[in-house]
């Protein structure tokens, strides 16, 4: 086999020499697992025959006396060029039916991986991977019989098969749903729960200016086209739509400054609507791209509407009902088109983004590697510049143009460092390694300035909200990779490293809590989505960012000797304990801002009582220790008047937020999370923390 020559090199007439290659030889040269890396390659041999015909071009203007040569170059690159047809043909061929040829690596006998088939369909998509049955039923020859094979009555007899398959279906479909369960839908009409448009105009608007640019979900042009036949023709409206605008209708009503409790309890019917419309009855007509879109928009709402993570309908199942979809598979396996590729690459960056803060908010392993998935990436163009009949979406605006999903590509740069991120944290079985967290820590803060940098600098759109969400997220990331450290460091000055960045990160992320001033109404929109969320959602109002700031300030209190049995409050007073409690204060003043607006949301109906508890007596406790007071009797009262005011509080919601309608009675009849002690047990211990949080071990919950 002739060997292919750089096209650079040249032969005796000047002009660069061509290779005389079969199809054959180009195949077995591009030998590997990867379809993409062999039509990398066959660009590549495109390339250069684009080169060489511009060098004919080129030289034979140059230089007449070449005409002979340039007649037999031209030849060769029409023979080179029916080659690669072929050879692109064959490929194709290839990728389709055969897995390439076995190789050797290293001395072991090795095979391509299988390319998986995918069944997408409107109502159903399925993936069938490696391991499925089907990859060796089409390897029978009777499915791969060509027409000319056929005989003539096998022909006439194709109409009466057609019809038989079909009646087989029908009486198939007839018999189950003979054996159908039929149940009564807990909200029969979803259609009359929603408020009148232009509510849902603002509601909607809320959500695609927020959550839709940072977890991409639908393709907004089309949303906006259906959303308008809706209220034009609402009888006729698919379902899949109407769960879909009530989920967004839920997770706008979080930035919407006229929510009261009716539309709160609205939120709730559509969630509920929605997951009786996953896994209820219709169940199996949900495994499409609809019921995705579905799932993601429920885990969202969920978290914006006080509801929380549901125990059942886990990211874990949204990851693996992803995965059965074929989206975690490179779209250019599958042929599909370029508008579904982009709404499935879209998705699956979606679902990945959610299965990683779950796994953080739950601390439960990770149970996702870079390995499990393609490295799809969505591009960075406009909604509005392609659709369902857009036949190329090759070329991407660079990322200093902002487009709807640009946040979204920035965020999948960092996804491999958040994974690895995620999967230390919770790993019990290895030790930790320092110098791994400072370099995973280090990453995070560069991509927390790249955020700032295309959010305050390249993107002229207001994009405040956003970009404190997402450094809030980040910043919880690294204070959570070195709180282990940052704990040891109280004894261990070797780590002093980590309680610097552990305070510096969680004075960052609570100072996001300055803008809440409740009972104001004037609040801005990461404000609203702190107050009313769950988990990591609510930023500076959570236990981990509490916890590692009051940690701190003990820290510091215990290093001078403060809250010791030796110590009085007659301590003399010196420079440096001055300075020491100067340094202190803003941590102090930030903490008390947060507890006052903790018992406030708690005013609101949120019944959150447990940070707002820990709060109190932890900053009872500082006070006691800078003044050298007894620490256990003044928390106990803390903790009393603390409790006294949270029953306060909710009497007065409990009254003002009663349902008054039937939907809402169903929807409201969920236990509270009530208060499972007794305050004033005269047994109650200094550790508070054992009534805050459930017993480990025990058989009853106690916490708040």
């Amino acid at each position: 086999m002739t060997t292919p020559s750089s096209p650079h090199n040249t032969g005796s007439s000047g002009l660069p020499s061509i290779p005389v290659v079969s199809a054959q030889e180009v195949i077995e040269g591009l030998n590997t697992p990867s379809i993409f890396t062999l039509r990398d390659q066959i660009q590549d041999v495109q390339h250069r025959l684009q080169h060489l015909e511009r060098s004919t071009v080129h030289e034979g203007q140059r230089d007449p006396t070449h005409d002979r040569a340039l007649d037999q170059t031209n030849v060769a690159v029409q023979d080179l060029t029916s080659r690669l047809r072929k050879a692109e043909e064959q490929l194709s061929e290839l990728s389709r039916n055969h897995q390439g040829q076995p190789s050797f690596a290293k001395g072991n006998l090795t095979i391509p991986a299988t390319i998986p088939r995918l069944r997408n369909t409107t109502g159903k998509a399925k993936l069938f991977g490696p391991s499925h049955w089907l990859h060796t039923a089409e390897k029978f020859n009777l499915s791969q019989l060509d027409a000319k094979d056929l005989e003539l009555s096998f022909v006439d007899s194709q109409a009466e098969l057609a019809g038989m398959i079909q009646e087989c279906r029908n009486l198939r479909k007839s018999v189950k749903k003979q054996q159908a369960v039929q149940l009564n839908d807990p909200i029969p009409d979803l259609l009359s729960t929603f408020p009148p448009r232009e509510i849902c105009d603002q509601l909607v608007g809320n959500y695609m200016r927020t959550f839709e640019l940072i977890y991409r979900v639908v393709h907004i042009p089309s949303f906006w086209k259906e959303y308008e036949i809706f209220w034009k023709q609402p009888l006729s409206t698919s379902m899949p739509f109407l769960v879909k605008l009530g989920l967004m209708l839920t997770i706008g009503m979080t930035f919407y400054a006229d929510r009261d409790e009716h539309l709160a309890r609205l939120g709730r019917i559509w969630i509920y609507a929605a997951q009786w419309w996953l896994v209820g009855p219709s169940e199996k007509s949900t495994a499409n791209l609809d019921g995705l879109q579905v799932f993601c928009l429920l885990h969202v709402s969920r978290q914006t509407c006080f509801v929380g993570a549901s125990p059942w309908l886990s990211e874990g199942s949204l990851l693996r009902m992803a995965m059965t979809m074929g989206l975690h598979r490179d779209p250019r396996l599958f042929h599909l088109t370029p508008f579904h590729s982009e709404i499935r690459t879209r998705l699956w960056t979606t679902v990945l983004e959610l299965v990683i803060h779950a796994s953080t908010d739950a601390s439960l392993p990770l149970l996702l590697s870079p390995c499990d998935f393609d490295d799809h990436v969505p591009h960075n163009v406009k909604d509005g510049d392609f659709n369902s009949e857009t036949k190329d979406l090759s070329l991407s605006q660079p990322l200093e143009d902002f487009t709807e999903s640009s946040i979204q590509i920035l965020l999948r740069q960092s996804l491999p460092v958040r994974i690895e991120v995620a999967k230390i944290l919770n790993n019990h079985h290895t030790e930790q390694s320092y110098d791994t967290a400072i370099d995973l820590a280090a990453k995070l803060q560069s991509a927390c300035r790249e955020i700032a940098a295309f959010c305050q600098l390249h993107w002229s759109q207001s994009l405040t909200m956003h970009y404190k969400f997402l450094d809030m997220q980040f910043r919880r990331y690294i204070l959570l990779l070195h709180r282990p450290y940052m704990l040891r460091a109280r004894k261990d000055p070797r780590f002093y490293l980590s309680r610097k960045i552990c305070l510096e990160s969680a004075m960052i992320i609570a100072a996001c809590a300055e803008n809440i001033k409740i009972p104001s109404d004037v609040l801005d929109d990461l404000s609203r989505m702190m107050i009313s969320s769950t988990g990591s959602f609510r930023g500076a109002l959570t236990l981990d960012v509490i916890s590692a700031l009051a940690m701190e300030i003990i820290t510091q209190l215990e290093e001078t000797g403060m809250g010791s049995s030796s110590s009085t409050g007659d301590l003399a007073v010196d420079p440096l304990t001055e300075m020491a409690r100067a340094q202190r204060e803003p941590i102090i003043q930030i903490l008390a801002h947060i507890e006052e607006q903790l018992l406030q949301i708690i005013g609101l109906g949120y019944p959150s009582m447990k940070r707002y508890v820990f709060l109190a007596g932890i900053l009872r406790q500082i006070r006691a220790m800078e003044s050298g007071q007894s620490v256990q009797p003044a928390v106990v009262k803390t903790l009393r008047d603390s409790l006294k005011k949270c029953c306060a509080m909710l009497r007065s919601s409990q009254t003002a937020n009663a349902p008054q309608d039937s939907f809402e009675t169903l929807i409201h009849s969920e236990p509270s999370s009530g208060l499972y002690f007794d305050p004033m047990d005269p047994n109650l211990a200094v550790d508070f923390s054992s009534f805050l949080f459930t017993t480990f071990g025990g058989e009853h919950e106690a916490g708040l």
